[in-house]
């Protein structure tokens, strides 16, 4: 397979591929043997102004009908992903027999801005919740 190979590339919009490469990996296997393969290796970089979480990369394979044959997937090496900074994903690239050509498709969601907040502000809730069923006089 090679990078021309790779018709359409959809990002999630507060990311971008920056960098694409194919090289060769081996590793080794639990039953121990090691297998040599092509690993296509993407560099991701956020062009947002906020943290980017569960980053899934996905690599779909088609044949030349456009019916789907696999895909392969991986998640960034850091999540979140801060604003400004890159993170890589890489695929094993074992195309299936009949193979056409491939797409690349990059999922995620922003982080929430105000998680902290909202935990405290629960809390307090929940807290002065017990502090007045505490003063109910029993029955």
């Amino acid at each position: 397979m090679k990078i021309s190979d790779v018709k359409n590339r959809d990002v999630f919009e507060g990311l971008e591929i920056t960098n694409e490469v194919i090289k060769p990996v081996a590793e080794k296997w639990e039953d121990g043997l090691i297998r040599k393969t092509d690993n296509l290796q993407l560099t991701i970089k956020s062009v947002s102004n906020r943290k980017i979480k569960d980053v899934m990369a996905y690599l779909y394979y088609y044949d030349s009908q456009g019916q789907e044959l696999g895909h392969e997937f991986d998640i960034t090496e850091s999540d979140p992903v801060l604003p400004d900074s890159t993170s890589r994903v890489s695929f094993m690239l074992i195309p299936p027999s009949g193979f056409s050509y491939a797409e690349i498709s990059i999922k995620a969601r922003f982080a929430e801005r105000y998680q902290l907040i909202y935990t405290i502000v629960w809390l307090g809730i929940a807290a002065g919740a017990a502090y007045l069923l505490s003063l109910w006089p029993n029955a």
